[in-house]
């Protein structure tokens, strides 16, 4: 009987033990789907993305040519952060302005793409994976 106590403490502690691990498991793996799913978009001036260290311009020659790209150094306090999952359409800050993306997004992820490029109003997702699948942040530059 003293050898069955023993062994029933035993494995009641191993119990506790093992359900602390797997609370400790589904802690992580919940953390981990957050910050998979966590997409990052801003929208506004070039002038002031620039300033923010949001986009840069790079290449050309004596000022010509240069193109708009992302930073090489994002800070995801610059962006509005959403889920992917649930975010299936982006207002822009002004409805009369139009918007470009600078970012790399797939845009055939999207509801319909403008044929020049350029976005008003709301941008509508249709597919987010594939529209988040070559970068998690997403840049406008109201154009």
């Amino acid at each position: 009987v003293t050898s069955l106590t023993a062994q029933n403490t035993q494995l009641r502690e191993q119990n506790t033990q093992l359900v602390a691990e797997g609370e400790a498991l589904r802690s992580d793996r919940d953390a981990l789907v957050v910050e998979q799913n966590t997409i990052y978009w801003v929208a506004g001036k070039q002038d002031d993305l620039i300033r923010r260290g949001v986009i840069e311009r790079r290449g050309g020659m004596l000022g010509i040519g240069r193109t708009t790209v992302l930073s090489r150094t994002l800070d995801a306090n610059e962006f509005t952060a959403g889920d992917r999952r649930d975010l299936m359409e982006i207002t822009l800050p002004d409805p009369e302005k139009t918007y470009r993306i600078v970012s790399p997004n797939d845009l055939t992820g999207l509801d319909a793409a403008p044929t020049d490029g350029k976005f008003k109003g709301t941008i509508r997702i249709a597919n987010p994976t594939a529209f988040w699948r070559t970068s998690r942040f997403l840049v406008l530059v109201e154009a």
